[in-house]
């Protein structure tokens, strides 16, 4: 801009545009990258290590956490006669956003209990809350025939909500979007009237 002699002032609100726009393309890069992956900077958690069979030639050591989450499989569907379950807890804050992410996990087996897996995003402001609507509403390319489908607000009293659908199949994938913050919920087969008051119980909605 000096060597095209611009004027100071104009040199100074292409300046300020230019890091306008760069901050805000920063910004959404930061959130796409919370949103899909996580700062991994969740809370030290206790667990064990279990060397587990995976085939007659073939066996894995996984880690089996043992936090406190605020809802379970046995709350949804009752009491589940399984040692090996890992109850992992993972939160990340920022100035933009609060993400924690919960889940249930069993080892990989052909009858293996049911698993259970919810994030809890808390947009620290509007402009957070929409870019991480605008994220979490597109269908990844890999995600072949898959859905939205908007359901009744009602039934978790939310402003806006979602189910996921595979091939016209409703899945026990949901996103939810409340005034002040969102919730996505990962179950493996769509939810009861029964389980869906215990969610509501469970997370506070």
């Amino acid at each position: 801009m000096k060597k095209k002699k611009a004027s100071a002032t104009k040199n100074k609100v292409i300046s300020v545009v230019l890091l306008i726009i760069v901050s805000f393309a920063y910004l959404a890069l930061l959130m796409a990258f919370i949103l899909r992956f996580g700062f991994s900077m969740g809370d030290d958690s206790n667990y064990r290590t279990v060397d587990w069979q995976l085939s007659e030639t073939e066996s894995h050591k996984y880690r089996l956490y043992s936090d406190e989450i605020p809802l379970t499989s046995e709350d949804l569907y009752g009491p589940i006669d399984y040692n090996y379950y890992s109850y992992e807890r993972e939160r990340d804050n920022t100035i933009f956003l609060s993400k924690s992410v919960y889940r249930q996990d069993s080892l990989p087996t052909k009858d293996a209990p049911p698993r259970i897996e919810y994030e809890m995003l808390e947009p620290q402001f509007d402009f957070v809350y929409r870019l991480a609507k605008e994220q979490l509403l597109e269908i990844p390319e890999w995600r072949d025939n898959t859905t939205y489908e908007p359901i009744d607000n009602k039934i978790f009293e939310t402003v806006e909500a979602y189910q996921h659908y595979y091939e016209d199949t409703p899945t026990g994938e949901y996103t939810l979007f409340f005034e002040d913050k969102i919730i996505i919920l990962n179950m493996e087969e769509p939810l009861t009237t029964k389980q869906t008051s215990i969610i509501i119980e469970k997370l506070g909605i």
